[in-house]
């Protein structure tokens, strides 16, 4: 009997056990891509490798210093906007460090000042407005939101074309429209420009004016087309081919991000599918907006500078959410070729002999 109960015990501990399958599946399943992105160590990397990347260029150009700050605090509300909304459901800096790698690739945006400004605002402006969903009381974060917004308009006025997508993105994903944000909103835009006409009349400086306004008329060459329809669909001559490719790029892995983002999104919290869903709408009006300007004779190609950067922050979430939660062999082959494509067109604009014949 005593061994009879032994044995009883010894099958019912076996039986306890999980098997050895339960402990190997899991890990095998973990593929390198979800190694990479869950890793502490992800962002830190990713910033040693921006920081090789722009040491070269600081080593030649010190007046690029004003540009690596303004990186820097691009990157670090891109972090802040990341922790407060919880956009990854598990620890995750890929958000970040998508970022990070598309803006090196991006190496020409970088160097101007003027986009990393413009880029800022954006950035404030998309975070300042998350802080306000549900709350349609909140003034507050709604003026300071759309007060960033007018403020890239001096670099850019188009960019106001955000305005109506910040106000349907506020009523149908936010809840958080209501006639007091829309008058916040409205003074939140128009206060840059206040404090400035004083100093445009004071200067005489009417040629600021007149820019802005020049800005929303379409060029000769676009008024002209008509009489020319060889023009349409016909790429800038100034346009680089490492340049196209980067831009390429950005645009595939942000349909390839945002495709897989609305086949699972279902399983993300209500909250973060809406603000996803601010990313698609700003993303889609961003992106026409791109390819109008690379496509149509608007005689404005530097102003694709500040739609691309806008558009690489808009991409940063689904480009996370794609390499955090997928895991089939399609999607690890998928995420290394995307890495070594960034990785070379990054490499490439730094070969002396060739960056200038290929680069932006």
């Amino acid at each position: 009997m005593l061994e009879g109960s032994a044995m009883a015990r010894k099958g019912r501990m076996k039986s306890s056990l999980p098997p050895l399958s339960a402990n190997i599946i899991p890990i095998m399943s973990q593929r390198l891509q979800n190694r990479i992105a869950t890793s502490r160590l992800a962002l830190p990397r990713t910033l040693l490798y921006a920081m090789a990347a722009w040491a070269g260029r600081l080593v030649d150009n010190p007046h690029l210093w004003p540009s690596l700050i303004l990186f820097c605090v691009a990157t670090y509300l891109v972090i802040e906007l990341n922790n407060r909304n919880a956009l990854m459901r598990q620890y995750s800096r890929m958000m970040s460090c998508s970022y990070i790698a598309m803006m090196t690739m991006c190496g020409w945006l970088l160097a101007d000042v003027r986009v990393m400004t413009f880029q800022v605002c954006v950035i404030a402006a998309f975070t300042l407005i998350f802080m306000s969903y549900q709350r349609r009381d909140d003034m507050g974060h709604c003026f300071w939101a759309y007060l960033f917004i007018g403020l890239a308009a001096f670099l850019w006025p188009p960019v106001l074309m955000l305005v109506p997508v910040f106000w349907i993105g506020e009523s149908s994903y936010l809840m958080s429209f209501s006639l007091r944000a829309f008058l916040a909103s409205i003074i939140g835009v128009v206060t840059p420009f206040w404090i400035a006409l004083p100093v445009v009349f004071y200067t005489g400086e009417y040629e600021m004016a007149t820019d802005f306004l020049r800005a929303f008329v379409p060029g000769e060459a676009f008024l002209s087309m008509a009489d020319t329809p060889s023009a349409l669909l016909a790429l800038p001559s100034d346009l680089k081919p490492c340049t196209l490719l980067s831009v390429l790029l950005v645009v595939l892995m942000m349909l390839i991000g945002i495709v897989h983002f609305f086949r699972q999104s279902y399983r993300d919290k209500i909250h973060v599918r809406m603000l996803y869903q601010f990313f698609t709408l700003s993303a889609v009006v961003l992106l026409a907006a791109l390819c109008a300007i690379l496509f149509l004779p608007f005689d404005d190609t530097p102003a694709a500078s500040y739609i691309l950067s806008a558009i690489i922050f808009c991409a940063s979430p689904f480009v996370a959410h794609y390499v955090t939660f997928t895991s089939s062999r399609l999607s690890g082959v998928t995420t290394i070729t995307l890495i070594l494509a960034i990785i070379a067109l990054t490499a490439i604009q730094y070969i002396p002999s060739i960056a200038p014949y290929i680069s932006g």
